[in-house]
């Protein structure tokens, strides 16, 4: 961290952009550490300065590189896809992929030496013709019925152009599948809190969960250690059904038909408030297990396997 001058956060405001801050105030008190966005936590008011910009706004892209400037970035990282519960973005479909798009630039013109990108494995989408393991090369589909998750797959696009048509900064995307472990809060979490959990009739699908702790070390590695430029799945080493899970935390599924499960209180919207719970129950249907193994070689591998990361939450919400 010594190497690092200034530090400069998008999405802030969100679970993981505020953990991983905080760790960065607490393991590197000397780093200047500032936030690109409208919203500060409480928790960080005071310890970090907050530049009140709109990353996705249109033609915002010479105030975020005057921000990256004037504070002397040359690490940045854009975490803007996480939502806490209840939350949504802040504008509609287009705010992700114009943030990430401006972002990408606006460091490049500044002088940014790295751009770290946090992305998800949901982008392969949930596809019934995938392969077993799915590798950082996999086609990005998203899903037809989330304009969340196609934002997030045009974001990427967009810094994969950036990246293109820049010599720097060097450019690294994390893919990560959903958070699971003691602590997290978010839709996917609070679902599966639940004893009796509905799911999809006649489907057991192969799940994967990362341990936040693992998510936070690859970022910091990431942003810190020597510069790997690429798109890396951060995943565990395994995957393991549905049903074994829940049997693990003591949970009782229900096995409902599609109509049913589109009623059930409670049910998981993804993203964006008004989007239908369709798009998460299609996510119990088809596999998407991606392959971590070029990960594993180029951080440090996973420390919490996914049985390890639902224990650490079931040991919350259940037995496991």
């Amino acid at each position: 961290m010594a190497e690092a001058r200034s530090l400069a956060i998008t999405g802030l405001g969100n679970p993981v952009a505020d953990r991983f801050a905080r760790r960065l105030l607490e393991g590197a008190p000397s780093l200047r550490v500032i936030g690109l966005g409208q919203r500060m936590p409480a928790g960080l008011r005071g310890r970090i300065e907050l530049v009140a910009v709109d990353p996705g706004a249109s033609g915002c892209g010479a105030d975020l590189e005057a921000a990256l400037r004037r504070h002397e970035v040359d690490r940045v990282l854009h975490l803007p896809f996480e939502v806490a519960p209840g939350e949504t973005f802040p504008e509609g479909e287009g705010w992700l992929a114009r943030a990430a798009e401006q972002v990408a630039h606006a460091s490049a013109r500044a002088g940014v030496e790295r751009l770290v990108v946090l992305s998800s494995t949901m982008l392969y989408g949930a596809c019934t013709t995938n392969p077993a393991f799915l590798g950082e090369g996999q086609r990005l589909v998203g899903h037809p019925g989330s304009a969340w998750l196609r934002d997030q797959c045009r974001a990427e696009e967009m810094i994969a152009r950036a990246a293109l048509a820049n010599a720097a900064p060097a450019v690294t995307v994390l893919r990560h599948p959903w958070l699971m472990g003691r602590g997290v809060r978010n839709a996917i979490a609070l679902y599966f809190a639940s004893q009796l959990v509905p799911i999809p009739l006649g489907y057991d699908p192969m799940l994967q969960f990362l341990h936040p702790r693992d998510l936070q070390d690859a970022l910091e590695s990431a942003t810190f250690d020597a510069p790997r430029p690429g798109v890396f799945n951060r995943v565990p080493g395994d995957a393991l059904p549905l049903s074994r899970l829940l049997a693990l935390a003591g949970k009782q599924p229900l096995p409902m038909p599609r109509r049913g499960l589109l009623s059930v209180p409670g049910a998981p919207r993804l993203g964006r408030g008004d989007e239908s719970p369709a798009v998460f129950y299609d996510f119990l249907c088809a596999g998407w297990v991606a392959d971590g193994e070029r990960t594993a070689e180029t951080f440090s591998p996973p420390i919490y396997s996914t049985r390890e990361a639902w224990a650490a939450f079931g040991a919350a919400h259940g037995r496991a």
